[in-house]
């Protein structure tokens, strides 16, 4: 009797222990699915809020010879080919061979596509721009147009500086008065002296 006692209560201990082991485990189960989502929900959030941003946006204008001239809002970085092609590509009069179509567009620029007629017209224009005579008629040599070479010919003003007068002019501009040409490092008052009758603007 005493031996069917104990073992009952074996069996019992038994089941109470399996039966705690059971609800145990349970337990972690659901907090390891509530950790899981908890994880997850914090990702998306992540992801919205890190997400990537969308990128900025330039205005830019094209005319001329486009079949669509018009105002276009781009993807910063875009070229003037993709603003061609949004504004229905070139005319059959435009000269693309003077258009730089790898050029990266910027905000509130404008773009005009020639004619071949104009694109002549404008390089006529650039050259006769360029044929500025560096050397006056009265034999004053013109800083504003002078060649390295022609400056050279100026007394003191060796190669390097020379350089530092064409640096000059196409960081600040064309001289205004022959004056500012002492505004050019290496060039002071003494060699200024020496060359001022024999230059001008």
């Amino acid at each position: 009797m005493k031996t069917k006692q104990i073992k009952l209560s074996v069996i019992a201990a038994l089941i109470v222990i399996a039966g705690i082991f059971a609800f145990t485990k349970a337990s972690s189960s659901e907090e390891s699915d509530d950790f899981v989502i908890g994880s997850e929900t914090e990702g998306s959030e992540g992801e919205s809020e890190t997400g990537d941003t969308p990128a900025r946006e330039i205005v830019v204008y094209i005319c001329g010879e486009v079949n669509n001239p018009g105002v276009y809002t781009m993807e910063t970085g875009s070229r003037v080919s993709d603003l061609l092609g949004k504004a229905g590509g070139a005319t059959a009069d435009a000269d693309l061979k003077c258009v730089n179509l790898a050029k990266e567009l910027t905000d509130a620029e404008q773009i005009t596509i020639a004619s071949v007629g104009e694109a002549q017209e404008a390089a006529n224009a650039q050259e006769g721009a360029g044929a500025t005579p560096a050397v006056s008629g009265n034999g004053l040599i013109n800083i504003n147009y002078a060649d390295k070479a022609t400056l050279m010919t100026l007394p003191g003003i060796g190669e390097v500086r020379a350089e530092a007068i064409i640096s000059y002019r196409d960081e600040k501009g064309s001289f205004k008065v022959i004056e500012d040409i002492k505004k050019v490092s290496g060039i002071k008052d003494a060699s200024f002296q020496k060359i001022k009758d024999l230059i001008t603007i």
